[in-house]
């Protein structure tokens, strides 16, 4: 097996593994977010949060396994699992986008080995 894809499969299992998090939790709630005014759940492996597209609503939760991207009623969902409380407002893009230009990085640097 190559070193890249050994390395790309470490990768992927820290970021699998990572400690339970704390997230907030509410439905159909008011795009503005106030902490004081959320609930919190406990002991999740990933964050998420669904913006409606027909309201200014949107969801937090808690999820087992989550995909960001666009649901097949056309509402955004974002996921997180770097920190605690991560579902709060639109810092969830930032994780992905920190990932995938890791991996990036990665690829290109294992490629000159």
């Amino acid at each position: 097996m190559s070193k890249a894809l050994l390395i790309l499969i470490a990768l992927a299992a820290s970021l699998l593994t990572a400690d339970a998090l704390n997230c907030y939790a509410c439905s159909r709630c008011s795009a503005s977010f106030k902490k004081s005014q959320q609930a919190v759940l406990s002991d999740c492996t990933h964050c998420a949060r669904t913006i409606y597209k027909d309201s200014s609503t949107v969801s937090r939760y808690c999820a087992s396994f989550c995909v960001s991207g666009t649901d097949s009623f056309g509402n955004s969902v974002d996921c997180c699992n770097n920190k605690s409380y991560c579902n709060s407002t639109s810092q969830l893009g930032g994780f992905r986008l920190t990932t995938l230009l890791s991996g990036f990085v990665l690829a290109v640097f294992c490629s000159r080995l």
